[in-house]
């Protein structure tokens, strides 16, 4: 990026160009790949940007609770893909134990910090989301459940 001004001298000219010079690329806060949920533990920064792989709810939960992930929109983020962490397990679930076990992981969730508004309300809107869905192919007389048990039809 070149940053023109009508600096006054070639110093300060040069002295801006320093302010408006791209920034060196920052550790994504979060990533999802191939299934696997990593957060980058924010309490180690500036020193050191180390990702860890998520492999429980449990896990998830204590990176909340001792404040690894950090800032409003990354906790809730947090939130909903540790759900998906936590459900992956449940998949062979019939939709109505699905949908239970899907509620109470996220009420275990959104114990981890419980004043956490983003946390709340992307927990809040995965649990609706599923249980839209179901009520939808309810309606459209199609039973499927969310896994591979119970109920599920393709």
């Amino acid at each position: 990026m070149t940053f023109h001004s009508r600096a006054r001298s070639p110093t300060m000219a040069r002295d801006l160009s320093l302010v408006f010079a791209p920034m060196s690329p920052l550790p994504a806060t979060l990533c999802w790949d191939a299934g696997t949920l990593s957060l980058l533990d924010q309490t180690r920064l500036p020193l050191e940007a180390i990702m860890e792989p998520q492999a429980s709810v449990e896990q998830v939960w204590d990176a909340i609770k001792q404040l690894k992930v950090r800032g409003a929109p990354a906790i809730g983020i947090a939130g909903a893909y540790g759900l998906v962490v936590g459900l992956q397990a449940q998949i062979h679930l019939d939709r109505t134990a699905f949908l239970q076990e899907m509620e109470r992981l996220a009420r275990y969730l959104d114990s981890a910090r419980p004043t956490a508004v983003n946390l709340h309300w992307a927990l809040t809107r995965m649990t609706r989301l599923a249980q839209g869905l179901a009520d939808h192919r309810d309606a459209i007389g199609h039973p499927g459940g969310f896994g591979t048990g119970g109920n599920h039809h393709p």
